[in-house]
């Protein structure tokens, strides 16, 4: 799903800080098993492997071993180099939902089904973050980045008129 389906519909919306995002990443990777990112490189790999192949049947002469160098180098620069350093999660509170995406990846939460919402700052590499903690029905729970374009307020008075009773300020 695409952001742009969203965008028109949240009424307020944030890119989360930079660090933050770098955080999120490392936090990611502790608790995702070691061998996913090499298969998400082999498969990335693959993909443009078949597609250079592709290319050569088309009469561009180009050698196996550079298709295959090509194709791994890729594999292991994007998702062991370029994920850490441009995507980005963006939040945006819509009408029914907080909705985040980061990438291709696009998680809705209803505001029904949350039973938390918790707003505190936290220093991470010394640098401070506000931070909105959702804990959902299902005991879910998602550490989002407040942007520093965005009214904690503004946030709070929103989902108080969306149904969320239980929201903390720390």
């Amino acid at each position: 799903m695409s952001w742009w389906k969203y965008k028109p519909l949240c009424d307020i919306k944030w890119r989360e800080p930079y660090g933050f995002t770098r955080l999120a990443h490392k936090l990611q990777e502790r608790i995702t098993p070691w061998w996913t990112r090499p298969l998400w490189g082999i498969e990335t790999s693959a993909v443009l492997f078949v597609v250079l192949n592709f290319i050569k049947s088309e009469g561009i002469s180009t050698t196996l071993t550079f298709i295959v160098s090509v194709a791994v180098g890729f594999g292991i620069i994007y998702f062991y180099v370029l994920v850490h350093y441009f995507v980005y999660r963006e939040i945006g509170l819509g009408e029914k939902a907080l909705v985040t995406i980061a990438g291709q990846n696009t998680q809705g939460c209803p505001y029904e089904q949350m039973s938390k919402v918790e707003f505190t700052r936290q220093t991470f590499d010394g640098r401070e973050f506000d931070l909105m903690l959702v804990t959902m029905n299902n005991s879910r729970a998602l550490a989002l980045g407040l942007s520093e374009k965005v009214e904690r307020s503004h946030v709070i008075e929103f989902l108080r008129s969306k149904g969320v009773a239980a929201i903390e300020i720390a």
